[in-house]
Order: C-alpha cells, then structure tokens, then sequence
C-alpha cells in the first residue's frame, strides 16, 4: 500500500519574526534549519519515490535537509508553483500584531480562519484549494494509485487545502490523526482554558482527541493524569459511508438520502449508528461519571468528536429531537456551562 507524507516546511525567517509572508520567498531561519533533523526522524524507516514541493527556497530547503539528513540522493523532486503558500496580498510583510492594529483582530481573524473571504489583493483558502487540489489528483494521487510513496514538502494553507480534500470523508470510527491544522488549532482551543483549572478530562480513545488532550495541556503547561478515556464518546458510527468521500457518497446514495442520514435523528445508514444511537451511549457515561464529577464541584473537560458532543449539548441544552439537526459544532469548537443543581448554562 503506497503511502502519502505531508511535511509542511520548516520554520522561516519570518515566521519566526511573526510575519505575514505568502509569496515572499523568504528563507528558512536557523531554528528552521536545525529543525530538519526531527523532520526526518519521521520518515526514515520509509522509501521515498517521489517529492513534491513549491519553489520557494523555503520549501526547496526543506526538501534538501531532509533528504540529506537520511543520507538520500533523490533526483524524483517536482517543483510546482501549484503548492506554493496563499498569497496574502496586502497583509505580505506586515508584523502579525501589526495588522490586528491595522484592519481590527475580527478582521484579520475573518481573512485568516474563513474558507472564501479574501485579504485585500490575496487569496483565500478556496483559491488556493482552486490551484493546489486539481495538481494533487492530476498527478500525486496517480504516483499513489500506482504504488509509490510520496513526500509533498508545501506551506501551511496549500497543505490545508490537501487536507481537507483529503478529510472531506465520514470518519467515524476510523482511528484517524489529527491534520496539521488540526495540531495548530489545539493553541486556540487551549487559548479558552487558560483561565481555568481543569480537574477531570474525559475524552475518547480515538487518537484524534486523546491528541488533542494531549496538545491543550501541553501548550497550557499542565501535567495531568485524571484523564479518562471511553468509547461511550467516541464519533458516530457512520457504517457503509465511513471513508467514502462525501461527494463521492452523494453521488452513490444521492444528495437526499445522505442528508437524512446525517441530518436526522433517528435514521442511521446502512451499518451505522443514528444520533439517537449516539445519544443512548454518550449521555448514561455523562450523566454516570461526568454529572457526578460535577456536583462535586469539579472542574471538567470533555473533549469528543461531533455527533458525540451533539449529543451531550442535546442533553444539556434540552434541544429537541427535531431542533438537534440545526446544531453544528465546528471543527475546535469550544462551549463552556456553568452546572448548578443539575442545571446548566452556557457561558460560551
């Protein structure tokens, strides 16, 4: 089975200088340089067929200290302004904290986190998902379907772009890991919490949130073991739909019947669970442990994948059966309740 290796590149000079840098070809600094070494711990026990990258030096370096940190001679290099950065027009250049300043924190948050709003003169997400997703299947996506594996050295909103092509599939219980974006969006995640002190963690044993545990409490500088895993809060269970592309499912399924299954609250696909099934797993745990945690004054932290936290914010929230199916919590989402009594109130 061929596999597929997304590096993003190492630090640069102004990334370390908290720039706005797109398509300024900037070099790797030297904390980006030493850094090659752990970027190639990771691929080492692997043979590598063919590579991918953007021409900026940044990437093009990257690429480089990589292959000679494993003492590879490897000319199968493909450089391609396809997976070059998001351009970030007017904001190229300016300090990050700068351009807060600037055009407002809502604002530059607006341009950075949406999938089509633009900077002045720049792309955005869905641009660069425009140029760096048809180059992938045209050309990665048949280097893997004929058995080789591929390393695609690229930034950070070109990788995005990849990734969610790539994770636009029904997961479920796939034990799938967290994307890069999903590593860095453990920072803001930990931004919620950094006013609390947190005495239980549950979460499930899927590794996408036994990491994103992990991260919260490292960049909050907390060690602790109160955390408790359980299936009872693992993601939906989405039967024959789990790692079919959800295009793909609609064209199978068609439009209508993949939006009953994933809208509704009691019909399931084919094989899999309905919320109603999620439901009657994921609130006995909460009301038995996490409730009990709770009255006692304790500070809690859940963290779980969608359907399952759809199904405790349901319980929580008295959502109706017919209501639940407007309720979407997006990728990192954080809610916090106040519990009095067995009563709860959202703070956030």
């Amino acid at each position: 089975m061929a596999k597929l290796f997304l590096q993003r590149h190492l630090k640069s000079q102004w990334n370390l200088e908290n720039k706005f840098t797109g398509w300024t070809d900037v070099p790797l600094s030297q904390e980006g340089i030493e850094g090659a070494k752990d970027a190639a711990v990771g691929l080492r026990d692997f043979k590598i067929d063919k590579i991918y990258t953007s021409p900026l030096i940044r990437n093009r370096e990257t690429v480089r200290l990589i292959l000679e940190k494993l003492g590879i001679k490897n000319d199968s290099v493909i450089y391609d302004k396809s997976l070059d950065e998001r351009d970030y027009g007017e904001l190229t250049g300016l300090d990050k904290d700068e351009a807060k300043k600037k055009f407002g924190e809502e604002q530059i948050g607006l341009w950075r986190r949406s999938y089509n709003i633009a900077p002045p003169g720049g792309e955005s997400l869905n641009d660069v998902y425009d140029r760096a997703v048809p180059f992938f299947i045209k050309y990665i996506e048949k280097d893997l379907k004929e058995g080789k594996n591929v390393l695609v050295v690229a930034s950070h909103n070109s990788l995005r772009a990849i990734v969610w092509n790539l994770e636009n599939k029904f997961t479920g219980w796939t034990d799938v890991p967290l994307s890069q974006e999903g590593i860095e969006g453990a920072k803001d995640a930990a931004v919620g919490l950094r006013d609390f002190k947190i005495d239980k963690i549950y979460t499930s044993p899927l590794i996408r949130n036994r990491e994103t545990v992990r991260l919260i409490l490292e960049k909050l500088g907390i060690k602790n073991d109160s955390v408790i895993y359980d299936k009872s809060l693992d993601e939906r269970d989405y039967g024959e739909l789990t790692g079919l592309d959800k295009d793909e499912a609609k064209k199978k399924f068609g439009e209508e019947q993949i939006g009953l299954w994933r809208r509704s609250y009691n019909i399931a696909p084919p094989g899999g669970e309905s919320l109603n099934d999620v439901y009657d797993r994921a609130v006995p745990f909460f009301i038995k442990y996490i409730e009990k945690d709770l009255k006692e004054g304790k500070n809690v932290l859940v963290v779980a994948s969608h359907n399952s936290l759809r199904a405790i914010v349901k319980y929580l929230e008295n959502i109706s059966d017919e209501k639940i199916i407007d309720l979407e919590l997006p990728f990192g989402a954080l809610r916090k309740y106040e519990s009095n009594e067995g009563r709860y109130s959202l703070l956030q």
